[in-house]
């Protein structure tokens, strides 16, 4: 079984970018990873990982990126321009249904991209999600998870349990939390297919432990949308 644990990211004044940021891997590589952040932790003299409170100390962030190598676990993502997403959901049915957290749309669709990992072999029993607990989510996650996997029967199989946990308890949000922090800070590298990425990025990179990212411009995000026009059940 894998699990993947998930946080967002994104810049303020509703602009910018929002990325989500995941981390994959075993139930073996989560516990190395744990030993290691801890032990980062006390080097560095944080009580807890937090990517805001480290964003300009480059050699930090490149320390804690290496736990994800050394684990053997792996990132991945989806970018995406807040003003295009917010046009993209504007007066459809998709945007009726998420209203409550309209990004719970793209955390929705990154369950359901790593949902089919397993049925492209990477494990038979399937994958779990575990979120960063955020007040905007608390309900809707938990009430909207079911209704996810009923309305994508391709993944279904492979889709395990959806929790939330609070990133100062679970390491590996901690994680997710660095994966998502330098997904948006990297986001015009990536769309522009530039070479100017972070040290934490580079370093995952040379090592094959990202990927993929994927940006999600204005036609992907109106295929998304009527996507979910058409088959949502729940609509309002």
């Amino acid at each position: 079984m894998l699990t993947a644990y998930l946080d967002e990211s994104f810049d303020n004044g509703n602009e910018g970018f929002y990325a989500v940021g995941a981390v994959v891997g075993s139930g073996w590589g989560f516990l190395r990873a744990e030993t290691l952040w801890k032990d980062l932790l006390a080097k560095h003299g944080m009580p807890v990982f937090k990517f805001n409170r480290v964003r300009r100390r480059p050699d930090v962030l490149r320390d804690f990126a290496e736990v994800i190598i050394k684990a053997e676990l792996a990132a991945v993502g989806v970018i995406v321009e807040q003003v295009a997403f917010r046009n993209a959901l504007r007066e459809s049915n998709a945007h009726k249904q998420y209203k409550e957290s309209p990004y719970l749309l793209l955390q929705h669709h990154i369950f359901v991209d790593l949902g089919m990992l397993p049925k492209e072999g990477r494990s038979r029993a399937g994958i779990c999600f575990v979120c960063d607990e955020n007040a905007r989510y608390l309900d809707s996650m938990m009430r909207s998870y079911p209704k996810l996997i009923a309305m994508n029967p391709q993944s279904a199989p492979y889709l395990g349990s959806c929790t939330l946990g609070k990133d100062e308890e679970y390491i590996p949000l901690q994680i997710a939390d660095l994966v998502a922090g330098e997904l948006r800070r990297n986001a015009l590298s990536f769309i522009e297919n530039r070479d100017d990425f972070s040290p934490a990025i580079r370093m995952l990179q040379e090592h094959h432990s990202i990927g993929p990212v994927k940006y999600y411009d204005a036609t992907v995000l109106n295929r998304i949308r009527s996507i979910v026009d058409a088959g949502g059940k729940d609509r309002e």
